[in-house]
């Protein structure tokens, strides 16, 4: 952390600094003393490491903050004591919570109950019910921004990106949260609401459940149920509805979803998920042996796959043409053409890096017991209990081009190809067929499919 204060240092004539309690991306926070009242309360203070054009939103946003918290009365909520700026800095004082959040629970701690998780949920459901009554929306919904204190009350902390919600929006202004617990809508699908803190809320419980970062993996979420045989099957079904790409299949309100979670949690016995693919299953040989039975090879980037010949070649045509012309011409249309052809090598000289500074292919080879991915001179075995996931998305790629891709998630990596290749139906519907994957999600753009 860095740390601006030193301990024992007096602010506004009435906070002592007592000791650091931590920091994130644009402020520090310290235990304070009120010198006054002979109270503790947390410090937060906005960290000046900004350029000047940004420091007027930060600032604007510092106050939000402020201002949000000030105006919210809930248990569940740190209350705020004081806001003031000194020596051209802006610091907040609310209430010091003592205790830990679920971030360090989880890393403190191998397991956490099932019933311990449905009780911070219902209280995050009842907060974030409250919020959405008044057009607030969090979108920050974290481990990390939860705190639970010895009572077991759990808060939600740092409303740095909470914003207020504007319906008939098409999608949100800046696109923010964090990767793996932010709903499709955070990343500039459409615009966050109150069903994106639901996700992000089902987000971290699933990563408290089964212990699987969904950083690494995002928007694919196997049952929890699944993955430890007895964990309460409602439950399970909560947070898996909870995390559905489409914001119309998750629960429409925190409320709604509390409802459900206050339910009897009634013990069940897991199920056996069924393969599901668009397509009929391929036929395994009949025999034992691990002969390839699917074999495909492609290019990884769809730059690679549909620019090389073309844009070398006829770059280098149009420069040659530039330059002999200019030599048989004037002196100044001469000029013009060499500036014109240095100007063309560079695009083509960026395209050539792109094109040759990864490897060309990837090849599957897949058989009864898993496949062989190989990229470049690295190759990989992956069985298919080791497949975790599929997913198939549009991304921006160089030079401002779409293209639809797919990532495959696995125990070993994760592996990434687009749709320049022959024949992917065929290999997409062999791999979620075998590794016995299901479509549980589709929305905007994206196809999720898991065990």
């Amino acid at each position: 952390m860095k740390q601006n204060l030193e301990i024992g240092t007096i602010l506004n004539n009435r906070y002592e600094i007592i000791s650091a309690l931590g920091s994130g991306g644009m402020s520090n926070v310290y235990l304070v003393e009120d010198i006054k009242l002979k109270t503790r309360w947390a410090l937060k203070e906005m960290i000046d490491l900004f350029i000047d054009e940004n420091k007027t939103d930060l600032l604007e946003q510092f106050r939000k903050e402020a201002q949000i918290l000030a105006s919210m009365k809930h248990p569940n909520l740190p209350r705020v004591f004081d806001y003031f700026d000194e020596d051209g800095k802006h610091y907040l004082v609310m209430e010091y919570i003592e205790g830990l959040t679920l971030e360090e629970i989880f890393d403190q701690n191998e397991n956490i109950s099932p019933n311990k998780i449905r009780n911070w949920m219902i209280q995050v459901c009842d907060v974030l019910d409250n919020l959405h009554k008044q057009n607030i929306i969090y979108r920050d919904l974290k481990p990390s921004n939860l705190m639970v204190d010895k009572n077991n009350r759990i808060y939600i902390i740092d409303f740095g990106i909470a914003r207020l919600y504007k319906g008939g929006k098409r999608q949100d202004t800046v696109i923010i949260g964090t990767p793996g617990f932010a709903s499709p809508e955070h990343h500039g699908h459409s615009q966050t609401d109150a069903r994106s803190d639901i996700y992000s809320l089902g987000a971290t419980f699933h990563y408290l459940s089964t212990r699987i970062d969904p950083r690494n993996m995002p928007f694919i979420f196997k049952s929890p149920q699944e993955i430890i045989p007895d964990f309460p099957k409602n439950l399970s079904d909560i947070i898996m509805k909870a995390v559905e790409l489409k914001p119309e299949d998750r629960f429409q309100s925190a409320l709604e979803m509390k409802k459900e979670l206050e339910k009897e949690v009634a013990p069940t016995t897991a199920t056996q998920p069924l393969p599901s693919s668009g397509a009929p299953p391929p036929v395994l040989p009949s025999s034992s042996s691990t002969t390839s039975f699917l074999e495909k090879t492609f290019n990884p980037d769809p730059i690679k796959a549909y620019t090389p010949s073309a844009l070398i070649s006829g770059g280098i045509s149009a420069g040659t043409a530039l330059i002999v012309t200019g030599f048989t011409l004037s002196p100044i249309t001469a000029g013009i053409s060499l500036g014109a052809t240095l100007l063309l090598l560079y695009p083509i000289k960026r395209a050539w890096n792109h094109i040759f500074k990864t490897p060309r292919t990837i090849g599957f080879r897949i058989n009864p017991r898993g496949m062989n991915i190989k990229k470049g001179d690295s190759e990989t075995f992956i069985s298919w209990d080791e497949v975790q996931g599929l997913l198939e998305f549009e991304e921006k790629v160089n030079f401002n081009l779409s293209a639809k891709k797919y990532k495959i998630f696995t125990q070993k990596g994760n592996f990434e190809y687009n749709d320049d290749i022959k024949g992917l139906r065929e290999l997409n519907d062999t791999i979620i067929y075998h590794a016995g994957l299901s479509l549980r999600g589709e929305n905007h753009g994206y196809k999720r499919y898991t065990k």
